[in-house]
């Protein structure tokens, strides 16, 4: 995974969606590997925060399975979810209303305001490549993942506070 457009990694954190645990639980090493060599050769951080460790464990009926992902995300540090990151994450999700984005996961918009309030230190990593619309999201790279069984895309997204900004003026305009 040689691209120029991933320097933006260097010595940032590379936050991971639930979609991406999920994709690491699943196939393993396979996709893991790739993944750690960028860590080294970006010294980037993988974090994740206390809702997307809260979703991805949700998915576990069996004791194991659950403790199997429990000692995956306990690998990455946990951001923990704030006041400040639930009202930006309903200043989200009004923002996505008024672009017609329909249903937003109470998590994606957390997501993004963990995005938005660290935007100078964040790379968001999601194979959901729907969850996180260019309106507030530049997608910096496409990863196409070609695994031993099949072929996922990953986006690696920066949070654009210049598109932030518009958009909020045409909320603010929208809720005269």
């Amino acid at each position: 995974m040689d691209s120029e457009e991933l320097v933006v990694l260097e010595n940032k954190w590379l936050l991971f969606d639930t979609s991406v645990l999920l994709r690491i639980a699943k196939r393993g090493d396979d996709i893991e590997s790739p993944l750690v060599k960028l860590r080294e050769k970006y010294s980037c951080i993988f974090s994740v925060h206390d809702l997307i460790v809260q979703e991805f464990l949700s998915y576990t009926i069996r004791q194991e399975a659950y403790n199997a992902r429990l000692n995956l995300v306990q690998q990455y540090p946990s951001l923990p979810v704030s006041q400040k990151e639930r009202e930006l994450a309903l200043h989200v999700s009004r923002i996505y209303a008024i672009n017609k984005i329909s249903s937003p996961s109470v998590v994606d918009c957390i997501t993004a305001a963990f995005c938005k309030k660290y935007s100078k230190d964040v790379v968001l990593l999601t194979n959901d490549l729907k969850d996180f619309p260019t309106v507030l999201f530049d997608p910096i790279y496409i990863w196409p993942f070609d695994g031993s069984s099949q072929v996922d895309l990953f986006g690696f997204y920066k949070f654009s506070p210049g598109k932030m900004e518009k958009e909020e003026k045409k909320l603010e305009s929208a809720s005269k």
